[in-house]
């Protein structure tokens, strides 16, 4: 392994914490909110975020041996679990379960 390269499992669980944050939620909210009026922020944005949390989940996954496998799946199984219900609910809305447990389930069922 690299040194100074996260594991996938810990790497899932900082994402899981990170996307649980107040001001995450807030910034991703005010990027949809203005993508249709800045698309180019919005793409950058998006690429800058979602785009280098996956570079850096397909790095380690591959890292791991699992170089063919689409850690998108990954990826959405931890957004949808933590980032969508502040998004739907309010910022400050808690998962429904701790970001840990989240990420654990993720890489179990992925």
């Amino acid at each position: 392994m690299e040194e100074g390269a996260a594991p996938l499992d810990a790497l899932a669980e900082a994402y899981a914490h990170a996307l649980c944050e107040p001001t995450v939620r807030g910034l991703v909210r005010a990027a949809v909110a203005e993508g249709g009026r800045a698309p180019d922020l919005a793409q950058r944005f998006y690429e800058g975020g979602k785009g280098a949390a996956g570079d850096l989940f397909a790095a380690a996954a591959a890292r791991e041996g699992h170089a063919e496998a689409d850690t998108g799946q990954l990826q959405g199984m931890i957004e949808h679990a933590t980032l969508m219900r502040g998004l739907v609910l309010g910022d400050d809305a808690p998962p429904a379960r701790p970001a840990a447990e989240v990420a654990r389930e993720a890489l179990r069922t992925w």
